[in-house]
């Protein structure tokens, strides 16, 4: 910047005056407007990084009424995902809870971490970890009240899933141990079958019913080694069998579960067809079925 006389004469003391005054108050000026544009950068720095937490971010008056709110605070509080944010007077959704919490803040409490189990949420109901602090002003008043807010509720899902996997895998080691002590006590049986076959004193017919029990021992034996299996996670191993041969050799089991008031009838298209499957697998969906079917007729 250059300033001149255009008479040509010489500034005197009192234009010196006047053009230092004038270039302190323009230095002011232009520091003034640097100010405020560094404050305008780091206001839309603060008001990004705000906008794009993955946590929702509240801040309500000491009545609860709303004030702002994050993207993530809006689709997490309001049924429709968006609402319009910064309007006087909005209605947030009644969440009890969270307006407990509101009211101790507004005291001057702090509360950090609070799950919010349940919350309503339109029409779905939403598990919430919120920590509420407030906001004071000058003169160390509660003018507002500040609200970090996250939606839990795939974490608790997920926790509540890896409960009963745990609780499932105690079950199939309970299992394991109790199909492990039945199997000896199986073992033990066979052993004396075979005892009663080979004693003198046996006729037919006492040969036949020990052939029975034999047959009992050897299903209860299978179904002891299928717990073992699924107790032990053990890896499926397929072979190629005939399920109508596979479902004959079941038919007394099953005729045993279904119970004397429902029929059991096969019907085998191909009764030379195969399939690759676990055999302890196979059987077991057909236990499942079973199972079902005969709930499902409870009258027969």
């Amino acid at each position: 910047m250059a300033i001149w006389r255009d008479e040509g004469d010489d500034f005197t003391q009192e234009d010196e005056t006047v053009l230092v005054l004038l270039a302190q108050t323009t230095s002011t000026a232009l520091a003034s407007v640097a100010l405020y544009r560094t404050i305008q950068a780091s206001e839309a720095r603060w008001r990004t990084l705000i906008e794009a937490a993955p946590v929702g971010i509240v801040e309500v008056d000491v009545r609860g009424l709303l004030r702002w709110a994050n993207r993530s605070a809006q689709e997490i509080l309001f049924a429709n995902g968006i609402a319009n944010a910064g309007t006087e007077e909005i209605q947030l959704p009644r969440l009890p809870q969270l307006e407990s919490l509101w009211a101790r803040a507004a005291t001057g409490a702090e509360v950090r971490e609070r799950e919010i189990i349940g919350a309503q949420i339109g029409e779905d109901q939403r598990d919430l970890l919120v920590s509420v602090v407030p906001l004071y002003s000058i003169e160390h008043t509660v003018q507002g009240i500040l609200t970090l807010v996250s939606d839990i509720s795939d974490r608790r899902r997920l926790e509540n899933d890896l409960q009963q996997a745990q609780r499932m895998e105690a079950l199939g080691q309970l299992a394991g141990n109790v199909a492990h002590d039945f199997g000896n006590l199986l073992t033990l049986i066979s052993g004396y079958t075979e005892l009663l076959r080979t004693h003198e004193a046996m006729d037919e017919r006492l040969v036949e019913l020990v052939n029975n029990i034999q047959g009992v021992t050897d299903r209860a034996a299978t179904l002891t080694n299928r717990l073992l299996t699924i107790s032990r996670n053990q890896t499926a191993r397929p072979q190629v069998l005939r399920p109508a041969e596979a479902l004959l050799a079941m038919q007394d089991v099953l005729a045993k579960i279904l119970g004397d008031s429902i029929a059991l009838e096969f019907d085998f298209p191909d009764e030379d067809a195969r399939i690759s499957i676990d055999p302890g697998y196979f059987e077991q969906i057909v236990l499942n079925l079973a199972i079902n079917a005969r709930d499902a007729m409870p009258q027969g």
